[in-house]
C-alpha cells in the first residue's frame, strides 16, 4: 500500500509480537464458539493487565530499535517520500 501511494519503505517490522499468539487464540475460541465477529470480553482487569503487559511492550520496543519480528498485532512502518 505505501509504494502504491508513491512512498519508499525504508523499514517496516510488525509489532506488539507478544500478544498475537493469546490474540489468535482468543480468535479461535469464538469461530468455534461459533461467533467470528463476537467481541471478546474478560472479567480479567485492565491494571492487572496493563502490569503485566507494559515491561513486555517496553522490552520489545528495546529489541525493535535494532531488529524486526516476523509477526504481531501492529504493523510500524517507516517511509519516505
Amino acid at each position: 500500500m505505501a509504494t502504491t501511494a508513491g512512498l519508499t519503505v525504508q523499514r517496516a517490522t510488525y509489532a506488539y509480537s507478544f500478544l498475537a499468539p493469546p490474540a489468535a487464540a482468543l480468535g479461535a475460541v469464538d469461530r468455534l464458539r461459533g461467533r467470528p465477529d463476537a467481541p471478546t470480553t474478560s472479567d480479567v482487569d485492565k491494571w492487572t493487565l496493563d502490569a503485566v503487559f507494559a515491561p513486555m511492550a517496553e522490552a520489545e520496543r528495546s529489541w525493535l530499535a535494532h531488529h524486526d519480528v516476523p509477526f504481531g498485532t501492529s504493523v510500524a512502518l517507516l517511509a519516505t517520500r
